[in-house]
Parts: C-alpha cells; sequence; structure tokens
C-alpha cells in the first residue's frame, strides 16, 4: 500500500482513533514541545537531525512528522525521503492547524 505524502489533522484523528499503529515526529525545539505536544509523540528536533536519524531509520510503522505550521516537517519527510524512508508523511499545517481544527483547547503560540 502506498502512503501519502501528506495527511490532515483530521485523517490523522481518524487513524489515532482507529488505534493504528503509527510513530508521531515532533521535529520542533525543545521550547515549544514544552508549550504543547501530540500524545505520545517522540521529540525529535530538526537541530539534532544527525543526533535521531539513525533511529528513525530502523522504525517499521508510518511516521507522521510534524513542527508548529508545516514546514519544518515538510523539510525533514524530504531528507527522511531521501534516506530510502518512504514512510514519513507530512502533517499539513503542524500542530497549529491540529490545535484550530481537532484539539481547541491546545496551547498556541
Amino acid at each position: 500500500m502506498a502512503l501519502p505524502d501528506n495527511i490532515t489533522p483530521l485523517e490523522l484523528q481518524g487513524l489515532l482513533e482507529q488505534g493504528t499503529e503509527l510513530c508521531l515526529l515532533d521535529v520542533r525545539e525543545e521550547n515549544e514541545w514544552d508549550i504543547c505536544h501530540l500524545e505520545g509523540a517522540i521529540l525529535a528536533p530538526l537541530s539534532s537531525f544527525d543526533e535521531w536519524i539513525g533511529g528513525i531509520l530502523e522504525r517499521q510503522e508510518p511516521l507522521i512528522v510534524y513542527c508548529h505550521t508545516g514546514v519544518r516537517s515538510l523539510h525533514i519527510c524530504a531528507a527522511l525521503r531521501h534516506f530510502g524512508v518512504n514512510k514519513a508523511i507530512n502533517l499539513i499545517g503542524g500542530i497549529e492547524r491540529w490545535a484550530t481544527e481537532i484539539a481547541d483547547g491546545t496551547p498556541r503560540y
């Protein structure tokens, strides 16, 4: 099954509600993570890419990559595909769109 390059917050919510096995990868910095993050996510800051890429390459489940607005995560997905990781999916609009469309109580910045 081919995976999409992008996913909307509503689509992600559906997968989470179904219990689909996936890895939520937050590529924001730690200070952003401290404000808000998706439950069950792994913090993997863009600034530390070289430190965490090896562990991510070994994961088998789809990777939902997100940041604040979807720009950094889009770049990370492209980099992961360069390394042969075809299971990286960008969350369109990042946690900001998640907060406005799915989880209204999520702190925003």
